[in-house]
Order: structure tokens, then C-alpha cells, then sequence
């Protein structure tokens, strides 16, 4: 329940005045919401027709672009800069340098494997010892720029 003042009225005058204050107050905020409603705006015109056909609807509007949402659609194409042309160069030889690495890996493991079934597991030669260092440092080589690779991402 809310509180509201209690005025205690003495006489009949000032009952009577009190009740006109209030019906004063009354009509003055009935008018003032009376008065401040806006007249509705005017029907829209018709739409003109060409040749007796109505215009064309307007067209939507554009698309949000937003380059980081996931659905935006293919990376836009963008001209190759100095840096970008002298890594994709590095890239090439990298792998060329990769490829013939392991073609010579491939050779000497089976030239070795062929010596060792003719010759015995026990008797290795100094030349025999010195291809096993070459392709142990062959796959080495490999395997770091194997790494190298994967740790660049596969490109930019």
C-alpha cells in the first residue's frame, strides 16, 4: 500500500479550493497531452509506372564485409611484393635441394645394401664406413629441412 499525505480540511472554503487546484491541475496536463500529439505524416505518393509498368524494387545493400568472419569468402588476390617472390624462390630451392638429397640418400642406401649381401655384415671397408657418415648426414639434412617446412606453415 502506498503512503500518501492526508490534508485535513477545516472548513468548506478551503475544501472547495483545494478540489479546484486540483481539477486546474488536471486539465492543464489533459491539454498540454492534447496539444503535443503530432499530426500523422501524408500517404506516400503513388509510384510513377514507365510504359505502364511500376519501377523496379531498389536494390539490397551491399553485403557486411568482414574480413575475419570465417564465412567471408575467397582471400581477395593481391600483387606478389619483392619479399614475397624472393621467399617463394627460397621455397623452390629448398625443395629441389630436398629432392635430390633424398635421390642421393636412395642411391647410396642401395648401393650400400647390395656391397653388405655380397660381401657380409662383418666386413665393412673404410669406403663402406665413410657412405654410412655421408647418408646418416644426408638424413639429417633432410629431416631439418623437413622441419623447417612444417615450422613455416607450408608457405605465407
Amino acid at each position: 500500500m502506498l503512503w500518501s499525505p492526508r490534508i485535513v480540511v477545516r472548513n468548506r472554503a478551503s475544501q472547495r479550493g483545494i478540489w479546484a487546484l486540483g481539477l486546474a491541475l488536471l486539465l492543464a496536463s489533459a491539454s498540454q497531452l492534447a496539444y503535443s500529439q503530432k499530426t500523422p505524416p501524408p500517404p506516400p505518393p503513388p509510384p510513377v509506372t514507365v510504359n505502364g509498368y511500376p519501377p523496379p524494387p531498389p536494390s539490397p545493400p551491399p553485403p557486411f564485409v568482414n574480413e575475419k568472419a570465417p564465412d567471408y569468402g575467397p582471400a581477395p588476390e593481391r600483387t606478389l611484393t619483392f619479399e614475397d617472390k624472393q621467399y617463394l624462390r627460397y621455397v623452390a630451392s629448398r625443395l629441389k635441394s630436398m629432392a635430390s638429397d633424398t635421390e642421393k640418400l636412395v642411391t647410396l642406401t642401395k648401393e650400400l645394401n647390395a656391397k653388405i649381401e655380397k660381401s657380409g655384415a662383418d666386413s665393412l671397408t673404410r669406403d663402406d664406413l665413410r657412405t654410412l657418415a655421408e647418408i646418416e648426414k644426408l638424413a639429417h639434412s633432410i629431416k631439418w629441412k623437413m622441419q623447417l617446412a612444417a615450422e613455416a606453415g607450408g608457405g605465407w
